[in-house]
């Protein structure tokens, strides 16, 4: 598929006008959805042809055998989220708790050697969701 450069592209809509202008002239292009539904830019099916980096699924030769989930907060529900305000909202409460819980935690455990503390720890840890 040839590329067009933005002059061209420029140039073809000057010259028809609006959209009127292309039905005027009959200059309107069919597109046919592919085999994998795509209108625009359809894929290039050559792409199944490349060596997998990796498949858990298969025995088929990919380049790497070892999976590995990088790095992982077990916090998305507070960590991600579409809106600003509520993503900063829920940090902002997560951050406010796990303060909480370090004041807590070392009034509890005041006076107690490292070794007990860190026993201790597990005891306030809290997994909750935000609401």
């Amino acid at each position: 598929m040839a590329t067009t450069s933005q002059g061209d592209k420029l140039a073809i809509v000057s010259h028809f006008g609006s959209i009127a202008g292309i039905g005027k002239e009959q200059a309107w292009q069919s597109i046919t959805p592919d085999a994998h539904g795509d209108w625009l830019r359809q894929r290039d099916d050559s792409f199944g042809e490349f060596i997998a980096l990796g498949d858990k699924q298969s025995q088929g030769i990919k380049l790497f055998d070892n999976y590995a989930q990088g790095v992982l907060t077990s916090r998305d529900a507070w960590c991600y989220n579409a809106g600003k305000a509520v993503l900063e909202s829920n940090m902002k409460r997560m951050i406010a708790f796990y303060n909480g819980e370090v004041a807590r935690f070392n009034e509890a455990c005041a006076g107690l050697d490292r070794k007990l503390r860190d026993a201790k720890v597990d005891d306030f840890i809290s997994a909750d969701r935000p609401r």
